[in-house]
């Protein structure tokens, strides 16, 4: 492709994830991206169920997110969205993620939650406070 459209070089470098699931690569300029999308475009089924697209940053889905302090005795995300999950059975919690887990010193922790646009609106009814076993905890979309 280069070959075929001269001109300054692309430069495209590994920008890490967003949201956990979606790979970000920057671009230094528009022929770059130009190059980048257009190339992304001709590669095809990589694998079974692989769809790489490239978008603009504008056009990446954003979900929802929220930070919660929770007892320090439940560190692991599995178990955190086990609590939500089971407690909250409300809420449509399938594909709900814990992305991040900061530990501090005392009886709580702090975690990073990716939630989904179906829950905001049950969540808002609830005025953010969810149940989390034996207690409650508040969360801000």
């Amino acid at each position: 492709m280069v070959r075929e459209k001269p001109g300054t070089s692309p430069c495209c470098m590994d920008a890490s994830w967003y949201q956990g699931s979606v790979k970000v690569v920057a671009c230094d300029s528009q022929r770059s991206s130009d190059l980048y999308k257009e190339a992304t475009s001709k590669l095809g089924e990589i694998y079974e169920g692989a769809n790489i697209v490239a978008l603009d940053w504008g056009d990446v889905p954003s979900r929802p997110r929220t930070r919660i302090w929770l007892p320090a005795a439940i560190k692991a995300p599995e178990d955190i969205l086990f609590m939500l999950q089971e407690c909250n059975s409300h809420l449509p919690t399938k594909d709900w993620k814990v992305v991040k887990v900061e530990e501090h010193e005392g009886d709580v922790n702090q975690a990073v939650l990716v939630l989904n646009m179906e829950s905001v609106a049950p969540i808002e009814i609830t005025r953010g406070v969810l149940n989390f076993g034996f207690s409650a905890i508040r969360i801000k979309v």
